[in-house]
C-alpha cells in the first residue's frame, strides 16, 4: 500500500448517478483485479473505498455511484484536480487459464472488467453474466464484450433477459463453471445456491481504514473473524458462513 497521488484526466457521468473517474497515477503496485482505492473526501473523517476497474502503466479506472455527500463531492472534481488515495488495498481475484464465470450485479459490474481482461490475457474467454435495475443502471456493456460472451439481466424487462442474474445461470447452463462475483449480498446468496460449484466473491462493506487496523468491516467466516478489506474483498465461496 502507498499513499498517492490521482491527477484526474476525466470525470464522467456514463449512467445516471454513475460516474467513470480515469487518473494517471503509479500503478506498479496493483497485482489482481478486484483490489481498490481509498480516496480522502473533503471535509470527511472516513475515506472513500472504491474498487479499480481497469488499470494500464500509468492510469487508472474507477467507476463509482453517488449516494451521499462523500461521493457527490468526488462526482464534483474536474480534470486537473488532485485525489489523495491510498492503494492498492486489499486481496483480488486469484485467476488461471480455466474457463470461468463471472457474474456482476449493478456496481458491482466494475471491478470485474479488469478480471476479464486478465482471463482474456491468459486464453480465456470468459462467459460473463451482468445484472441491473433496469436498462438506464447497464454499464460498461462494450467493454466487456470485448473480453468474452455477455449475457445481460434487468429486474424490470427493460433490456436484456427479464429477471434476474441466477435465471440466466440456469438457462444457459452455466451452474458447473467455476464463477467469480461481485454485487450486492442478496444476490451472491443467490449465486451460491445456484452454482454447483465454487466460486470467488468480492463482498462490499463500509469500511473505517480500509487495511485492516480498526475491524470495522470484520465478517463471520468458517475459519474465524476476517477483515473484508485485509483478507477480503475477495473470498472463497466456501469459507463465508450465510
Amino acid at each position: 500500500m502507498t499513499n498517492e497521488k490521482l491527477n484526474i484526466l476525466c470525470n464522467t457521468e456514463i449512467s445516471k448517478g454513475i460516474f467513470r473517474i480515469v487518473a494517471s497515477c503509479n500503478t506498479k503496485a496493483i497485482s489482481q483485479p478486484g483490489q481498490f482505492v481509498n480516496i480522502l473526501i473533503e471535509d470527511k473523517f472516513l475515506r472513500r473505498p472504491i474498487s479499480i476497474c481497469n488499470w494500464d502503466t500509468d492510469a487508472i479506472s474507477l467507476i463509482y455511484k453517488v449516494v451521499g455527500e462523500g461521493t457527490d463531492w468526488l462526482s464534483q472534481q474536474k480534470k486537473g484536480a488532485n485525489l489523495d488515495a491510498l492503494m492498492p488495498l486489499g486481496n483480488g481475484f486469484e485467476l488461471t487459464g480455466e474457463e470461468q464465470l463471472v457474474v456482476g450485479g449493478g456496481i458491482g459490474c466494475p471491478p470485474l472488467l479488469g478480471a476479464c481482461r486478465k482471463l482474456y490475457e491468459l486464453g480465456v474467454r470468459p462467459k460473463i453474466v451482468l445484472g441491473a435495475l433496469s436498462k438506464n443502471e447497464v454499464i460498461l456493456e462494450d467493454e466487456f464484450k470485448e473480453y468474452g460472451d455477455v449475457y445481460i439481466s434487468t429486474d424490470d424487462g427493460s433490456y436484456g433477459e427479464p429477471g434476474l442474474v441466477t435465471d440466466i445461470i440456469k438457462k444457459e447452463s452455466f451452474t458447473n463453471l467455476p464463477y467469480i462475483a461481485c454485487g450486492p449480498l442478496p444476490m451472491e446468496k443467490a449465486i451460491v445456491k445456484t452454482m454447483k460449484s465454487q466460486g470467488k466473491l468480492s463482498l462490499e462493506a463500509h469500511m473505517g481504514c480500509g487495511f485492516g487496523s480498526c475491524m470495522g468491516c470484520s465478517i463471520e467466516t468458517k475459519g474465524g473473524p476476517k477483515r473484508i478489506c485485509k483478507d477480503g474483498p475477495v473470498f472463497e465461496s466456501e469459507e463465508l458462513l450465510w
